[in-house]
């Protein structure tokens, strides 16, 4: 490890990245433009329950590696230093290899540098609102913001938990669910879905699940 403190801070990222590992941590079930999920299927997805298979929900399944959680609040406009790209490189949560779907993604889509959701995306959103209610007030939702590897890191980042914020604010504004059953975290491109593809569309999009 001690050579990876010559490296230039992009090569230093990719190395934590791949000291990090690849471990799985179950099904995503990914919901494109235009697809609405079912608020049953959210919820059992939360609760950690078996989930109708992926031909009959119409989602396209991805699967996707452990993640880390940021610290919680009052985060979204601070810029991350390298300290702290370098830690969420580094650090994937243990996963649950469960071999069912563990967590959802919407692609839901934002103008260029914009957290501004779409009212396109309303419709899907609603339907995870009416799936969260579904789930049981005492289960915690972690929203992930994610991109693709255009741009800078620290960019990434910062732009990925501004949209997750955003996501949280509409569900808490618009349906009344408590804020405090919601984290979010930014991963900016750090946890692509379509690994062979780092700027596949599919791995911009704004990710569910229930809080470990």
């Amino acid at each position: 490890m001690n050579n990876l403190k010559t490296l230039r801070p992009t090569m230093l990222i990719l190395a934590l990245l791949a000291a990090a590992g690849t471990a799985l941590a179950g099904d995503v079930m990914l919901y494109r433009q235009g697809e609405k999920p079912s608020p049953q299927d959210v919820a059992r997805m939360l609760r950690g329950d078996s989930v109708q298979s992926v031909e009959e929900s119409g989602a396209a399944p991805i699967r996707t590696r452990g993640l880390k959680l940021l610290p919680e609040g009052g985060e979204s406009e601070a810029k991350p230093s390298h300290k702290e790209i370098e830690r969420i490189a580094k650090e994937p949560a243990p996963s649950r290899q469960t071999g069912e779907a563990t967590s959802f993604a919407l692609q839901v889509q934002f103008p260029f540098n914009s957290a501004e959701i779409q009212p396109e995306m309303f419709e899907a959103l609603d339907a995870v609102a009416e799936g969260i209610r579904l789930a049981g007030k005492q289960i915690g939702i972690v929203i992930e913001g994610h991109t693709d590897a255009a741009g800078a890191a620290d960019y990434n980042l910062l732009l990925s938990r501004r949209r997750a914020e955003s996501v949280k604010n509409y569900l808490v504004l618009r349906h009344g669910l408590p804020a405090s059953s919601f984290r979010v975290v930014g991963r900016g491109k750090f946890d692509p879905l379509v690994r062979d593809n780092p700027f596949a569309p599919e791995n911009r999009r704004v990710q569910f699940r229930a809080a470990l």
